[in-house]
């Protein structure tokens, strides 16, 4: 009878992608070897577009001004870590040559963009590569059309397994502070063309995160700032919450994505250090939402937010930096708990990158 009723399950493709939407991106990642059947569920938009992503963990960035070397340090989050970043770029010492820099530009949904610096100190021949750490897969794309009175670069990755495989790069470059220039890559034509650019106003362009098809920046003391839409591929704007004080900027905490795919924004208080406050913003929704006003003053410390989670559509706790320890608060009942311990330094110059399971976006 149990027999019958497992073949049943298996012969039923409906079934099967119910069950097959609740596992991790490891395990999907194997069962597509089961069969050419098997492959082709796991690989259906369908299963793409109910599976929903996980943040097993977060990579914390510290790049130290005396030496070209950018260190990582990971934080466990959910699952265990798939493969060790410098494993899946192990790669790049292909050719002989040192590696003396390896950074991470941008991460969206799974995939990483990362800048890779070969050579001595004084010269440098930047690669750059999308890297998915579940499926140990990468590629090369080719660098950009750079201008040398460009003062700036700032890169982000556009991608959504719900939507496609197909990958875009951003490019934002400055050659005066009044104006911005934009190109594009596309992993589909595998090139790059210019798009026309706006006014750089107070918009932190070195800040975006990928949300809902386009990508967004914080401004510090403008009532509205910037987005670019990635399919229409034009600039627009939305709001932001309002000052505390005329004639102030907003003290940006954390500008990032929660497990779930909402925007969160967390401002700190013009007049007491240790309060916080938390908005969000929901996908097709353009506008922010005050969630929490939270009193960090029991820490007695500095600290850093790297991330937020929610549950069921709302925040819920955040991740922090204190002392060298990773902590999780709890919204709602104010508890802390500590997740381990680090070799964090107590700076403010730390980048954060969530490691999201990706079992769809192979790179071959």
């Amino acid at each position: 009878m149990v027999c019958a009723s497992a073949e049943a399950i298996e012969s039923c493709d409906e079934i099967l992608i119910q069950i097959l939407k609740h596992l991790p991106a490891k395990s999907l990642f194997r069962f597509k070897l089961v069969s050419k059947r098997w492959s082709s569920l796991i690989s259906d938009p369908f299963l793409k577009s109910i599976w929903k992503p996980r943040v097993s963990g977060l990579f914390i960035q510290i790049s130290t001004k005396k030496t070209c070397k950018t260190k990582h340090e990971y934080i466990k989050v959910e699952a265990k870590l798939p493969n060790s970043l410098q494993d899946n770029l192990s790669f790049l010492n292909s050719d002989g040559n040192s590696i003396c820099g390896t950074e991470i530009l941008s991460s969206c949904n799974g995939l990483f963009l990362i800048l890779c610096k070969k050579g001595s100190k004084l010269f440098y021949n930047h690669r750059y590569y999308i890297c998915n750490p579940t499926t140990k897969k990468y590629v090369a794309v080719p660098c950009p059309e750079r201008r040398s009175a460009w003062k700036e670069v700032n890169m982000f990755l556009a991608y959504d397994p719900s939507e496609s495989i197909a990958y875009k790069l951003v490019a934002i470059s400055s050659i005066r502070r009044s104006q911005i220039f934009v190109n594009m890559y596309s992993s589909e034509s595998k090139s790059w063309k210019g798009i026309e650019g706006v006014a750089l106003g107070d918009v932190c362009f070195n800040l975006g995160v990928y949300f809902d098809g386009s990508i967004l920046w914080p401004a510090l003391r403008s009532e509205e700032s910037q987005c670019f839409n990635v399919s229409s591929e034009v600039f627009q704007r939305f709001a932001m919450p309002p000052l505390q004080k005329s004639n102030q900027q907003r003290k940006l905490k954390h500008f990032g994505k929660t497990n779930e795919g909402h925007l969160c924004l967390i401002l700190g208080s013009s007049s007491d250090a240790n309060m916080l406050f938390v908005h969000q913003m929901k996908r097709g929704q353009f506008n922010w939402s005050v969630k929490y006003h939270v009193d960090l003053t029991s820490l007695a410390s500095a600290f850093h937010v790297l991330h937020i989670a929610s549950k069921e559509d709302e925040v819920s706790s955040m991740i922090l930096l204190v002392k060298g320890r990773a902590m999780s608060h709890e919204f709602k009942d104010k508890t802390y708990k500590e997740l381990q311990k680090t070799a964090l330094p107590d700076q403010k110059c730390l980048v954060v990158h969530q490691l999201i399971e990706n079992p769809f976006c192979l790179l071959n």
